[in-house]
């Protein structure tokens, strides 16, 4: 259960994209590393949490690619998604290529 409030929380469906403190775990969520597949915006003062697609580069390291549009009533992006990519308060801009913090979403009930 903690699962789905996180991977909910975390994608905006919850509290407008600010993840509640309350409903998610004190370690949070279990994050990994990945490549970025596009460029990123610099971000605002909200931490953010951009649904993305999971692929491997010729190395075979996960690249994740975020949607173009992240508008949280865009439930069908989230179903899509395979990870949500963590960016911080006030993150610069960031480069396809780039190293990035990612929450890898299971399409596995019986996981949550």
């Amino acid at each position: 259960m903690r699962n789905l409030i996180g991977a909910l929380s975390a994608a905006g469906v919850l509290n407008d994209l600010e993840a509640p403190s309350d409903l998610v775990a004190a370690d949070g969520p279990p994050t990994e590393t990945a490549i970025l597949g596009a460029d990123l915006a610099a971000n605002d003062e909200r931490e953010d949490y951009l649904r993305a697609t999971l692929s491997t580069d010729g190395a075979g390291r996960p690249v994740a690619t975020p949607f173009a549009k992240q508008d949280s009533s865009m439930l069908s992006r989230l179903a899509a998604a395979d990870a949500l990519i963590v960016r911080p308060p006030h993150a610069p801009p960031a480069a396809a290529g780039d190293s990035a913090t990612i929450i890898p979403l299971s399409k596995d009930l019986a996981a949550i």
